[in-house]
């Protein structure tokens, strides 16, 4: 058998996600008073409305949230996307605040869902005379689990779907990100 690179780190990444979220911890819970803060790593495609292409990035992304009670937390959520191609440069950076319900309070896996609302800037630069930048909105929602590792660690998987508006290209935004979230209680 020869050895291929692209078998083996897909192999050690199927194996990786069977490890950390289907192996059995003690369990943890969410308590009232919590704070969470995440960081994930972020594959994002973007329809726009005008064009017929996808737009596909990955970046990370940074949230800290607060349990009201075990089950309901306000997250601000902040993202910034930058990318360079000879002398184009485009940045987009989002801000926005999300709630989320968790449909259980303990275990080793908590799922969860809820809305979010915020601000988006999109900016481009071509390196000569264009140079383009907007503010709009951004409104959505999120599906997820959490798998904790142990009492204050957890992986988190998740889905977004967001729409854009206000902005001069309006879009659909679909984002799938995998992260670590440690709680301090």
């Amino acid at each position: 058998m020869l050895f291929r690179p692209s078998h083996s780190v897909s192999m050690f990444i199927v194996a990786l996600f069977f490890l950390l979220v289907l192996t059995p911890t003690a369990g943890a819970e969410t308590k009232g008073g919590d704070l969470e803060l995440n960081t994930q790593f972020q594959f994002t495609n973007t329809n726009l409305d005008d064009f017929d292409d996808d737009i596909n990035t990955t970046t990370l992304v940074a949230r800290l949230g607060y349990f009201f009670n075990p089950a309901v937390n306000l997250e601000a959520d902040l993202g910034i996307a930058s990318q360079s191609s000879g002398d184009l440069d485009v940045t987009i950076v989002t801000f926005e605040a999300r709630t989320n319900y968790h449909f259980l309070t303990s275990g080793m896996v908590i799922p969860y869902l809820g809305p979010s609302f915020g601000i988006l800037y999109s900016g481009i630069d071509t390196g000569d005379d264009f140079d383009e930048s907007d503010t709009g909105v951004i409104f959505g929602g999120q599906v997820g689990l959490k798998s904790f590792l142990t009492e204050d660690v957890a992986i988190t998987t998740e889905y977004r779907i967001g729409r854009t508006v206000g902005i001069e290209t309006n879009s659909t935004v679909n984002r799938v990100l995998v992260g670590i979230s440690y709680f301090w209680r």
